[in-house]
């Protein structure tokens, strides 16, 4: 499955002492990065450290948006055993100002239940 996600600044915790300090695209790359590489090694402490309280994402897997980093631990901690040889493949990932858009692939056999579903196999 091929799929995109954007990621902006509010997304992710500030780098630098004042939230006015602006990231540079090198470092919203290097964040993004960092947030594939947290799901890829099924870590959620390692995840929600660097979003924001404000982050959201949606997904439909679940029902209403995830909010914040409880609401996104949560959802890795429902989705990686339901998909326990997941893995995203970062194919593109684009920069400009305060966005990064990543163009991924993700593979993973569901095994286990995610929001009532069971394993496919």
């Amino acid at each position: 499955m091929i799929l995109a996600h954007t990621l902006t600044m509010s997304d992710v915790r500030a780098a630098r002492p004042t939230e006015e300090a602006m990231m540079n695209e090198e470092e919203i790359v290097r964040i993004d990065r960092e947030l594939w590489d947290a799901w890829n090694a099924r870590g959620p402490e390692r995840y929600v450290k660097l979003l924001d309280e404000k982050w959201v994402a949606e997904s439909d897997t679940v029902p209403a948006p995830v909010r914040g980093r409880d609401g996104a631990r949560e959802f890795m901690k429902m989705y990686v055993p339901a998909f326990p040889d997941l893995h995203f493949h970062v194919d593109h990932t684009l920069a400009n100002g305060e966005f990064v858009v990543s163009r991924y692939t993700e593979t993973g056999t569901h095994r286990g239940i995610l929001d009532e579903r069971r394993a496919s196999l």
